[in-house]
């Protein structure tokens, strides 16, 4: 089903694999302009190349797995822009035993799973940053439900 999105402009996070790019290519079709998010160059640009270019769409790098970068990624995302959605389908999966988890995978996966959402989301909220009727969607997994010996962090986070 074909859907009209001229003039509609979306952020998508996790748009250099998967479901995130398999939307932006969706909505790229479907006539919206896009703002897309991910943290393998390589990857986001290789989704970028293969959107229509007349409409507008800019990418943007961010590893949010540094905190500290957040406010530099935020401001370029809502420069000059109002969105009238948001979708996050980035996240960050560690295929281990609970006892094997690093420290570091821990901290990691919270902040793209959970933090980086909720300051997005945050932002985006602001009045000047989306239009009226605008729309978030975070995706999550069926593991959040369901668990999984070698998917717990990612489950909980």
């Amino acid at each position: 089903m074909k859907l009209n999105l001229l003039n509609k402009k979306y952020l998508i996070t996790g748009a250099s694999s998967g479901l995130g790019r398999e939307l932006s290519y969706s909505l790229d079709t479907d006539g919206a302009s896009l703002t897309i998010l991910g943290k393998n160059s390589l990857e986001l640009s290789k989704t970028f190349s293969k959107l229509r270019k007349k409409k507008g769409h800019k990418k943007i790098v961010a590893n949010f797995s540094n905190l500290n970068n957040s406010n530099k990624i935020v401001t370029k995302i809502f420069k000059n822009i109002k969105y009238d959605g948001y979708i996050n389908c980035a996240g960050l999966h560690t295929f281990s035993s609970i006892n094997n988890i690093k420290d570091k995978d821990i901290i990691d996966s919270y902040k793209i799973n959970s933090i980086y959402p909720y300051i997005l989301t945050k932002n985006f909220s602001k009045s000047e940053n989306y239009n009226k009727n605008s729309s978030i969607i975070l995706l999550g997994t069926i593991s959040s439900i369901t668990g999984s010996s070698f998917l717990s962090l990612y489950s909980s986070s």
